[in-house]
């Protein structure tokens, strides 16, 4: 798996990634009449000057696009910033050197004074489900032992209908990360999952719940060392960041 030179990498990009996402903000904020493809743009140049690499852009979405899984926003008709706008913003890169592992996170941002009561209940219930997949996994951990992926999966699941939701899950829980893309040769967190995380090996978890009119997704980036502790190596979205 990961040696310590790589796990450092990745520490590294996690670390240069959540501090674009904060730059993300404060561009917004100075730049009210932005469009998802300016702050897309945006993202690039700060993975340039901060010497990192990534495969494809990074997602950028207001509104409605949020709910479109892997949206990239286009040259023209991309969505212009307006208040009361969930914004999501998905990034992904690694240092542009040799044993470097992607860091990946997702953040939601709403921008203006008032989000509704659906919007602040989506983001509890989403944060309610990453935190019940960090303790089913810690809960394996405690043991010495190893969760299965499909297994997080259905948990998670299972948590999502008991509280209502099952028609708005994504089918959809996280990934191993790679060093040429975010995902990695050892496939995703999901109903096909059948073996055991690894050891010192990077995975996201990335639930997600969708509207007609929004989607809401946390993501963050672990991995297990070999003493059996889970290690979060991104920021943790405790709450909506709100601003105008």
């Amino acid at each position: 798996m990961w040696d310590q030179e790589a796990i450092q990498n990745h520490k590294k990009a996690a670390k240069l990634i959540c501090n674009i996402k904060d730059e993300c903000k404060k561009y917004i904020q100075e730049n009210p009449r932005t469009t998802e493809f300016n702050v897309t743009n945006f993202i690039l140049q700060k993975f340039k000057e901060s010497k990192m690499q990534t495969d494809e852009p990074p997602m950028v979405a207001f509104r409605e696009n949020t709910k479109r899984v892997h949206y990239i926003a286009p040259i023209k008709n991309s969505k212009k910033l307006r208040q009361e706008s969930p914004i999501m913003i998905d990034l992904w890169a690694g240092l542009d050197s040799s044993n470097s592992p992607f860091a990946d996170i997702t953040w939601m941002f709403y921008f203006g004074k008032n989000p509704s009561k659906k919007i602040l209940d989506t983001f509890k219930l989403v944060k309610e489900v990453r935190d019940h997949a960090i303790k089913f996994i810690q809960q394996h951990l405690n043991r010495k032992t190893l969760p299965i992926g499909s297994d997080i999966h259905k948990s998670i699941q299972r948590y999502i209908k008991q509280k209502g939701f099952e028609k708005n899950r994504n089918n959809y829980t996280g990934h191993s990360i790679g060093f040429t893309s975010p995902h990695g040769k050892y496939g995703n967190l999901n109903e096909g999952s059948t073996k055991e995380l690894h050891i010192n090996l990077g995975y996201t978890l990335e639930p997600e719940l969708d509207f007609d009119d929004f989607g809401m997704r946390l993501e963050l980036d672990f991995f297990i060392d070999s003493n059996y502790n889970l290690i979060i190596t991104t920021d943790k979205q405790e709450r909506l960041s709100i601003f105008q």
